[in-house]
């Protein structure tokens, strides 16, 4: 093997190793949650730690929204990897939610998502109702930046939403129409392709 493809193989290794290390810090990530969603029988509870654990490795904030049995929607946790700032009147009841709103909060509990709200078309929207001006507090409050909104669905129905907003890019690809999905990094393509022959000058 020569120098070049020593150094090949050593990078390509360095991927792999790269690779795993994400794997086990996600796979530990959700060993934590688990444990917090397990640990308590109390569900707002449940949300807090969860909250809690994904503080500060997914997020900077993290909120929970839940629909009562009637569907009106409440703020149940508020969470800022931030432990001196305050976050609790942030919580309560919030205005119903707007049915015709392209608010990507409310298009989530109407059974949409998981979406990504950009900070600026939250904070911007031509919207004068309550629920935008709820959403414009809360962006406001713990800074604008971009979220991640997934629904929390039991038997196919949505009980509510989960926000995680961070400074940096989530650990999710953002696809063009505005959804969501899971980042899963792969090993450098270098190491699936087929070695390139040298062309041939003559017979």
């Amino acid at each position: 093997m020569g120098a070049g493809q020593e150094r090949g193989a050593a990078g390509n290794g360095g991927d792999v190793d790269a690779v795993l290390q994400t794997a086990l810090q996600r796979l530990a990530l959700l060993v934590e949650a688990t444990d917090a969603l397990s640990g308590t029988l109390d569900g707002r509870e449940a949300l807090r730690r969860l909250c809690r654990v994904l503080l500060p490795q997914l997020a900077d904030w993290c909120t929970a929204d839940l629909l009562d049995r009637q569907g009106r929607p409440s703020r149940v946790v508020v969470e800022h990897f931030d432990t001196a700032r305050p976050t609790a009147h942030l919580q309560g009841p919030l205005p119903d939610v707007p049915q015709a709103s392209v608010d990507p909060l409310a298009r989530v509990l109407r059974g949409a998502g998981p979406l990504v709200a950009d900070p600026e078309s939250v904070l911007d929207a031509d919207d004068a109702s309550a629920w935008h001006a709820a959403q414009v507090t809360l962006f406001t409050a713990l800074h604008a930046q971009p979220a991640v909104i997934a629904p929390l669905r039991a038997h196919r129905q949505v009980l509510g939403a989960l926000t995680l907003a961070a400074g940096h890019p989530p650990p999710l690809l953002i696809t063009p129409d505005g959804d969501a999905r899971l980042h899963r990094p792969a090993v450098h393509r270098r190491a699936h392709r087929a070695p390139r022959r040298a062309p041939r000058h003559g017979p």
